[in-house]
């Protein structure tokens, strides 16, 4: 798309002072609220797959990460621009606000600061005043001193506990000359449960829809959603076009279904732009690929919930190996440890799986892997040729028990720490814990 058809957007970035503040809640609160009389655009700071999930059923449209580490300045205000048509966007942060990684990667350094910089969006931030009253002032006057490159456009105060906590809070924060736009009270009714990536998936709360609409009532509630709007701002214009990822084929397969969803919105609708077919399919339905398709995706989720299940699915399992036999397939994070020869359970029972590879991964010893990273090609795999360089994270509580395969990324993360060379290739399948978010400038 020519720069001249890509517009700036009316946005605004809901974040807070660390995790656990209530941020993501009020996000899909917000969405909710102005969905019923706005069209609304969210997006997610950072990887994350679980979050944008939730905002994609709150909006009722796709949501789109922006990574300032792993994705360029101009590639995030085009992808602002490249989606559709919106009356606000709302884009949530991730951690807290100034929170990233020491060194700078495509854009920034993954903070939401940064992405507030990158926009031009303000910063609506949501402060925790439980076990606190007046302290709260000094924390927003802080945070709003702290960067002058972004713009803090307003407050929510979240938890309050009754009136006088009320009243105790809003005395001071009200001289700090930042709009309180939204006092909540404390609710713990309205809460989204937990799982070890994060919350659980959207696929998983057969009530999620309800919740939502109760969360985006309480909004409605108690925040004064006309000056939340007024604060928007239009996103800078892109200086450059998009740089793009390459559809790794022409028809692409991808699994999809409660064991695979760990996938980008970017990088999906990013093909179907470049012309790219789409397919899907469910191994825990025990479906085979089409053998119409150029290729296989299998992306990551949560495999260790069903192992039982997809070690049972011959048809799935046969179809693929079928399928690989010519055609490239390539497992990321869960679906390379189901390509692999077995799976070992959180129990300690193994499960026999795929056996493309010769890996055996356990989730009885566990160990988190987290962080972005930097990989190198040293084979071509998923349509990126060798040498080249691509950006993405790490994000799993598993130990490699077992791996006797050919590497194909030489890996590092985001503070240039050599990981080593990672990955799986077997004929024509290959597979990493490696997700891919961009590609290095």
């Amino acid at each position: 798309m020519p720069l001249e058809e890509i517009i700036n957007r009316q946005g605004i970035i809901i974040s807070a002072p660390a995790s656990g503040a209530g941020k993501t809640t009020v996000t899909l609160g917000l969405i909710n609220a102005f969905a019923r009389k706005r069209s609304v655009q969210p997006f997610k700071s950072g990887p994350d797959y679980i979050d944008s999930k939730f905002q994609s059923v709150a909006a009722d449209c796709p949501s789109y990460n922006l990574d300032t580490w792993a994705m360029s300045s101009s590639d995030i205000l085009n992808m602002i621009g490249m989606v559709g048509p919106s009356d606000l966007c709302i884009a949530e942060g991730s951690m807290g606000l100034f929170d990233g990684v020491i060194s700078k990667g495509a854009g920034g350094n993954g903070s939401t600061a940064d992405l507030a910089s990158i926009t031009n969006w303000p910063v609506i931030l949501v402060v925790d005043c439980a076990k606190q009253a007046q302290s709260v002032a000094a924390l927003i006057t802080g945070f709003t001193s702290f960067r002058h490159d972004i713009t803090i456009g307003g407050i929510i105060l979240n938890n309050i506990s009754s009136k006088r906590h009320e009243a105790l809070v809003v005395s001071e924060v009200s001289k700090t000359k930042v709009p309180i736009l939204g006092v909540i009270p404390r609710s713990n009714e309205l809460t989204i449960p937990e799982r070890h990536l994060g919350l659980v998936q959207a696929e998983d709360l057969s009530d999620l829809e309800q919740l939502i609409f109760k969360l985006g009532t309480l909004i409605e509630e108690n925040c004064d959603l006309e000056a939340i709007a007024c604060s928007a701002r239009n996103s800078f214009p892109p200086i450059s076009t998009l740089q793009k990822i390459t559809p790794p084929a022409q028809r692409i397969a991808i699994a999809k279904d409660n064991a695979f969803t760990f996938t980008y919105s970017h990088l999906i609708e990013g093909w179907k732009k470049q012309g790219a077919e789409i397919s899907f399919f469910s191994p825990l339905n025990d479906e085979p690929p089409s053998k119409s398709d150029d290729m296989v995706w299998l992306p990551g989720g949560y495999p260790e919930l069903y192992l039982g299940r997809l070690s049972e699915c011959k048809k799935f399992k046969n179809g693929l190996i079928d399928f690989s036999k010519k055609r490239p397939v390539h497992g990321e994070c869960g679906g390379y440890m189901v390509l692999g020869r077995k799976i070992i359970g959180k129990s300690g029972q193994a499960y026999d799986m795929i056996g493309m590879f010769d890996l055996v991964t356990s989730f009885e010893k566990r160990k988190l892997n987290l962080g972005y990273r930097k990989a190198k090609a040293i084979e071509p795999f998923f349509g990126i040729k060798k040498g080249s360089t691509v950006l993405g994270h790490e994000f799993h509580y598993t130990t490699v028990v077992e791996i006797n395969d050919a590497p194909i990324v030489f890996v590092k993360d985001a503070y240039q720490n050599e990981l080593g060379q990672l990955g799986s290739k077997n004929s024509n399948a290959t597979g990493t814990f490696f997700h891919l978010i961009g590609s290095e400038q």
